[in-house]
């Protein structure tokens, strides 16, 4: 019964008209990516990096004289809001992930989507594509045409493929299948507030190459639920430029039990390059000697701009990462987890809907 009422939590109408949204549950408090993890011998120390990283320096605030004739208590509180880090030294945040301005374009980014938008519709071969789609291959190859045209192509291949059917009801389903299959793989999804980006943690250690080489139609359900966990990380046109982060949990990862480099090739050939994402960062945390070999080795595979963007050797104080996900437990969290992505390919598609060049 409280499954099927979670479906029903889900489930869309529009045939029906209906504006029903899936629930919207708040963000983790410990977020991994905010923290810049120092590891000292055997002891390693979470240490939360400051918002204002980029707020008013020392010979700024020495500057700031007050020429008003106020009493000594408005002078305080003068100089209080110059220097505080809440006041207008410090840095704006990256917008909400709710702002209506996330899905804006400026001018030379229209003109690149309407340039591969007429690109598009001169290809006889190619199926039509959403305004959305247009823009989201033109924020990616910065107005390359002819990149945005094969990579066109290749979706177009990769969805006929797979029997990717690019809609919202089965997005959600390709997950949940997924989720079954590997049942601990997928720890956690949230916004980041502060970077403005999307954030995915998942556990290398609950992958396992044998399932996806021997059991029907594993692959299959692989590769088309990374395809909508990207649209999950790509709600919207800020979400596109922003990037999406990576946390990895490494520990008691084995290469021949739970990876294998022509799974990353097939991966990385089929769906990697092909699609429009911006690639920001990945941590590894607990990484032993064979997990930052099979990096070394994937790196072989990967442009030369994103290779400075792993990290490896990340340490967590609370033990490994499914500690910290699955508190308080988890069923608790797995639920979350779904709703968190059912929330944001949700929001993806009605962005698609309502989006024009």
């Amino acid at each position: 019964m409280q499954a099927a009422a979670q479906d029903e939590d889900f489930r869309r109408h529009d045939d029906a008209g209906s504006n029903q949204r899936p629930p919207q549950v708040p963000d983790e408090g410990l977020d991994l990516w905010q923290e810049e993890v120092v590891a000292d011998g055997a002891n390693a120390e979470a240490v939360l990096v400051a918002v204002n990283d980029n707020g008013a320096n020392d010979d700024e605030i020495d500057n700031v004289q007050d020429e008003s004739d106020s009493s000594e208590s408005e002078e305080e509180e003068e100089q209080e809001e110059d220097v505080n880090p809440a006041g207008p030294a410090a840095v704006e945040l990256p917008l909400g992930p709710f702002d209506h301005r996330r899905m804006q374009l400026t001018h030379a980014e229209r003109q690149w989507a309407l340039d591969i938008k007429q690109a598009i519709e001169d290809e006889p071969e190619l199926d039509s594509v959403s305004d959305f789609w247009v823009a989201q291959l033109a924020l990616i190859d910065q107005g390359d045409t002819a990149a945005s045209l094969e990579r066109a192509h290749q979706m177009q291949g990769l969805r006929q493929e797979y029997g990717i059917l690019d809609t919202y009801e089965h997005g959600r389903q390709a997950i949940h299948d997924f989720m079954d299959l590997f049942p601990e793989l997928l720890l956690s999804f949230s916004f980041n507030h502060v970077y403005g980006t999307y954030v995915l943690v998942f556990d290398t250690a609950k992958l396992y190459a044998k399932t996806l080489n021997t059991k029907p139609g594993a692959m299959a359900t692989w590769l088309s639920a990374i395809y909508y966990v990207n649209h999950c990380m790509s709600p919207d046109l800020e979400a596109i430029r922003s990037g999406v982060v990576y946390i990895v949990e490494c520990e008691g990862f084995e290469w021949s039990k739970h990876f294998g480099l022509q799974i990353f090739k097939k991966f990385w050939l089929e769906l990697g390059t092909v699609y429009p994402f911006q690639f920001k960062q990945m941590r590894c945390f607990h990484t032993g000697l064979c997990f930052t070999l099979m990096v070394s080795m994937v790196k072989q595979y990967l442009p030369a701009k994103v290779h400075s963007k792993f990290t490896v050797g990340n340490l967590c104080s609370l033990g490994r990462l499914d500690n910290v996900y699955y508190s308080p437990g988890v069923e608790f969290a797995r639920n979350v987890l779904k709703l968190r992505l059912g929330e944001s390919l949700d929001r993806r598609y009605r962005n698609e809907a309502s989006f024009s060049l």
